[in-house]
């Protein structure tokens, strides 16, 4: 909840995805295991939610895997691109093309195929 919290006071607009994933994968509140047996058809499926549809602040954020699809991010991130990359996610999270040199479509793609592996 800390880390949460700490989000909100850099970017109060910071999107539900970012606070929910960083959350997630600091307090490691889901296990390896039931990351990936609770996103296989998903993915599979490529039925993977965008970055718009994971600002959800509703139940459907569970429903669609949320949590679990914004843990994966951050990971994806961290492992990809490196802790001071997610810093500047942070605060300018809809800036993908100055992050991550690819707009936030191409960014997706290179989650999934992330995921896929």
């Amino acid at each position: 909840m800390f880390t949460m919290w700490l989000i909100s006071e850099i970017n109060p607009s910071a999107p539900i995805w970012i606070r929910q994933g960083i959350g997630g994968y600091e307090a490691k509140q889901m296990t390896e295991d039931f990351i990936k047996g609770s996103t296989e058809d998903a993915i599979r499926n490529l039925e993977i939610p965008s970055f718009d549809k994971l600002n959800n602040d509703t139940w459907d954020f569970e429903t669609m895997k949320g949590f679990q699809f914004s843990y994966r991010f951050v990971e994806f991130v961290i492992e990809q691109y490196g802790v001071d990359t997610l810093n500047e996610v942070i605060r300018n999270p809809h800036d993908f093309n100055g992050i991550f040199q690819c707009s936030e479509a191409e960014l997706h793609q290179k989650m999934v195929d992330y995921l896929k592996r």
